[in-house]
């Protein structure tokens, strides 16, 4: 399991930890620089390849690196900008990706995970998994995982599609699964901290993207013990 440090463009990830950039084509950026690195539009301070020239010189190559599109156009940017760096297909993808960006990423054969929630299936464009949700709390009592309807594989995703094992081309399902506190500001670490477990027992997710990377990996840590 990966920690994934949100919105890793505004931090200084430690070493070993994966990251989720925010990245953009803008109208101007796109033109004179490429592509554009920053959580909305009037936040854009430099580019992708920039901050990646900044940050594998300061903590090295990542585990992961999670692109959330904030806007169409970046298929081929983001695989010329990677491969540059020598950072192979099976260390990047992109999510958040709007339906005909999906297309041109799965027609290129280019990695993307696709959103899935409680409002939103599983479609099998992809075998890796964007886990997300839209609710997070019932009359202000935080949801349990079981309330996303979601069991060991085969997964439950609601809308009755079932997430299996392997896609259709045989690859095993990874799932990139998001962590509480993203949506929910006032949330708590004991909130966070059982939706974490929770995503261990009955996920096994590839990676969670969070605000507290060390957090989650003592807690993650802790857990493996007790499963060893």
């Amino acid at each position: 399991m990966i920690p994934v440090l949100h919105r890793a463009q505004e931090k200084q990830a430690p070493p070993g930890v994966g990251v989720e950039v925010d990245v953009w084509m803008g109208v101007v950026y796109d033109i004179l620089y490429g592509a554009s690195v920053g959580h909305d539009f009037l936040s854009i301070d430099t580019t992708l390849d920039d901050w990646l020239k900044k940050d594998v010189g300061r903590a090295g190559f990542r585990p992961l690196y999670a692109v959330n599109c904030k806007s169409d156009g970046l298929e081929a940017e983001l695989r010329d900008t990677f491969d540059r760096y020598g950072i192979p297909q099976d260390r990047w993808f992109a999510f958040d990706c709007s339906y005909p960006s999906q297309r041109v990423f799965e027609k290129s054969g280019l990695p993307f995970a696709e959103r899935v929630s409680e409002e939103e299936p599983w479609r099998g464009r992809s075998h890796r998994i964007w886990l997300d949700r839209w609710t997070w709390r019932d009359n202000g009592a935080a949801f349990t995982g079981p309330a996303l309807g979601i069991r060991r594989f085969p997964v439950p995703i609601g809308h009755g599609v079932y997430l299996p094992q392997l896609d259709g081309q045989g690859r095993k399902i990874e799932v990139h699964a998001v962590s509480m506190e993203l949506h929910v500001a006032d949330s708590t670490d004991h909130e966070r901290r059982n939706w974490w477990r929770w995503l261990f027992d009955e996920v096994r997710p590839a990676s969670v993207c969070t605000d507290y990377p060390e957090d989650l990996m003592a807690t993650w840590e802790e857990w493996s013990g007790r499963t060893v």
